[in-house]
């Protein structure tokens, strides 16, 4: 996974790119079987800093210490695909479609090098068959490098879609994952 993020003055923008790949042994029965998925997601979309309150002191980057609150819209696109090979043949199934996400990023400067943010999205708004909800909390340490900023990031992420759809057999095509973990990272600022 990879996170880019544009800021100017209140405003800013973001992509998130997310893929997970899984293999499994598994005998349908008797007939020993492989089932895989693939699961690309991309997020995008911009945040509007509506709240930026002073908390006094300033951070290691020489950027006054503050609380923010910024709601966010944007779109979630996902594809999937799910593989079931046997020695009897195999099965492919897939889908793909687009979300519109809702949400809302807190922030705040705990100290000169800290920083605490939770953010949560939801997507899919209104529609019975299809629907997800994001949310990931991080804490960050900061400190100046070479010029810029370096931010090492540790936290918990979670990802639930729900995605229900007939394709073209009049088949039913079922996603119900959740997929959720510990969450280590380097933000550069320059």
């Amino acid at each position: 996974m990879g996170d880019i993020e544009v800021r100017r003055g209140r405003w800013a923008g973001f992509i998130d790119y997310q893929y997970a790949r899984t293999n499994e042994g598994v005998s349908l029965m008797g007939v020993p079987a492989e089932l895989g998925t693939r699961s690309t997601t991309v997020s995008a979309g911009v945040l509007y800093r509506l709240v930026d309150d002073p908390l006094g002191g300033r951070t290691a980057f020489g950027d006054m210490r503050s609380f923010r609150v910024e709601p966010l819209v944007g779109a979630r696109w996902s594809k999937l695909q799910a593989d079931l090979n046997t020695p009897l043949g195999a099965t492919h199934k897939g889908a793909e479609w687009t979300d519109l996400l809702l949400g809302l990023r807190v922030e705040g400067d705990v100290s000169e090098h800290w920083t605490l943010r939770a953010q949560a999205e939801a997507g899919g708004l209104g529609d019975d068959d299809r629907h997800s909800l994001s949310w990931q909390a991080l804490a960050s340490y900061r400190t100046p490098l070479a010029g810029g900023a370096v931010s090492i990031n540790a936290g918990y992420r979670l990802l639930h879609q729900n995605y229900e759809q007939d394709d073209f057999t009049g088949q039913r095509f079922d996603w119900k994952v959740t997929r959720h973990g510990p969450v280590l990272g380097l933000s550069l600022t320059y």
